[in-house]
C-alpha cells in the first residue's frame, strides 16, 4: 500500500522521485488448527456446535455452504454431497469420508418435517451465521487456543489432504 501511494505521488506531484527500497514483512502465519487445538476446541463446544465443527473439518465446506445444506443434496448411498450454488458459480460433488457420513446419520435420525436443512438451530430453522460465528468465537477463547476464524475449518481440511498426499482443487 505504501508503494502505490508513493508511485501515485511520483506520477502526480514530483515526476522523479529516487527508489526506495521496502523490507517484506513476515506475516505467514499457520492458519490451521493442529490435532491438540482441534480436541481443545470440541470438548468446550455444545453438540450442535460440534457436529458443525467436525463436518466442517471433513468435508471443507464453506461456512454458507454447510449452513444452506438440505438433505436433497446428500447422497448417503453414494457418500457424496452436490453443491449447486458455489462460489465460482459452478456446481461440484463432494464425497464423504466415514466421520461426515456418521454425522449425517445421526442429523437424519432426527430431521425435520418443517424443512429440508441438515443443520437446523435449536427452533428448527436455517442456523443465521452470525450465531454460528458467535458461539464459535465464544469456544475457542475458552481452551485458550490463538484466535481463529471459520474459515480456518476449510483451511485445516486442505492442509490435512495435502499432508496425505491427497490433491485439494
Amino acid at each position: 500500500m505504501l508503494s502505490k501511494a508513493f508511485n501515485i505521488a511520483v506520477k502526480e506531484w514530483v515526476g522523479n522521485v529516487p527508489k526506495i527500497s521496502m523490507e517484506r514483512e513476515n506475516n505467514e502465519r499457520d492458519n490451521w488448527l493442529k490435532a491438540d487445538e482441534e480436541r481443545r476446541l470440541l470438548d468446550v463446544c455444545p453438540e450442535l456446535l460440534k457436529d458443525l465443527i467436525v463436518f466442517a473439518l471433513n468435508t471443507g465446506l464453506r461456512q454458507n455452504e454447510q449452513l444452506s445444506l438440505e438433505w436433497e443434496m446428500v447422497n448417503l448411498i453414494h457418500k457424496t454431497i452436490l453443491i449447486q450454488e458455489t462460489k465460482n458459480g459452478k456446481p461440484r460433488t463432494l464425497p464423504l469420508n466415514l466421520t461426515a457420513i456418521n454425522i449425517l446419520e445421526k442429523k437424519w435420525q432426527v430431521k425435520s418435517i418443517k424443512n429440508d436443512f441438515v443443520f437446523r438451530s435449536m427452533n428448527g430453522t436455517k442456523i443465521n451465521n452470525c450465531n454460528l460465528i458467535r458461539a464459535f468465537n465464544k469456544a475457542w477463547v475458552k481452551p485458550d487456543i490463538k484466535e481463529i476464524t471459520w474459515f480456518w475449518l476449510r483451511r485445516t481440511f486442505a492442509t490435512r489432504l495435502v499432508q496425505k498426499g491427497i490433491e485439494y482443487p
